[in-house]
């Protein structure tokens, strides 16, 4: 009759869709200490994420799977634990150098470039800053310093460049200056 809601012909009964769910559980950590180091002081800081479940189910009637620390088709990148360890030294207004490692548990997963899965993987940066004057300051850094290349998955599980994008570093070894001008 020309209509999708009005009389009883010419619409859509589809009762069975959009049902799929999801059930992501997990653990994330945060923690931060502070030493007093001679002059200065030592910081440490920890943030992490432990998966416990990342369950899928599609639709009602499909059996749910879980990607906790796999990937494939159907799964994407999902290590069980991951964290950001930084330890910085900071010298009573003159000058602070930091260290962080960010690491990444190894995934399970289909043969891609002769290995199976995707190993550990640790990457570390490093950081300088000077405070030039009250107002000035210079920050040099240098991320994934060791210049660790990304897992090559394949283009059939990858999101880009045949890796997982935004979840390993894909730019390799990278330098910054920064400068600061506090008004």
């Amino acid at each position: 009759s020309g209509s999708l809601w009005l009389g009883q012909d010419g619409y859509v009964i589809s009762a069975n869709k959009n049902l799929a769910g999801r059930d992501f559980q997990g653990i994330d950590v945060a923690g931060t200490a502070r030493f007093p180091v001679g002059a200065g002081s030592v910081n440490l800081s920890l943030t992490g994420s432990y998966l416990l479940k990342k369950q899928y189910q599609d639709a009602a009637t499909t059996a749910a799977y879980d990607c906790k620390g796999v990937f494939n088709a159907n799964c994407f990148v999902s290590p069980k634990w991951r964290h950001t360890f930084r330890v910085a030294y900071k010298a009573p207004e003159v000058w602070s150098v930091a260290a962080k490692w960010r690491f990444m548990s190894s995934v399970n997963g289909p043969a891609a470039n002769g290995k199976s899965g995707v190993p550990s993987y640790s990457w570390f940066d490093l950081s300088a800053t000077a405070d030039i004057t009250d107002n000035f300051s210079l920050t040099m850094a240098a991320n994934n310093v060791l210049d660790k290349n990304p897992p090559l998955v394949g283009s059939a599980y990858s999101s880009n460049g045949n890796t997982f994008a935004g979840y390993y570093d894909t730019l390799g070894r990278y330098v910054s200056l920064e400068a600061t001008v506090r008004f």
